[in-house]
């Protein structure tokens, strides 16, 4: 017999997103930081959209 139930949390959306948004933000900033003004603006708008979704995905 198996105990039914809430199933356990799955963590791997929010570990995944959080991650790659984590990696788009560096990489933003150290192209800010270089002089790339327009690509990084661009990442960082991309490192803002990816942190939204890894919140919305939040158990």
């Amino acid at each position: 017999m198996t105990a039914t139930g809430v199933p356990p949390l799955d963590w791997t959306p929010v570990v995944g997103f959080g991650a790659l948004a984590l990696a788009v933000g560096v990489t933003a900033l150290v192209l800010l930081r270089i002089g790339h003004r327009v690509v990084g603006a661009v990442q960082l708008t991309l490192c803002g959209l990816l942190t939204l979704h890894a919140l919305g995905s939040w158990p």
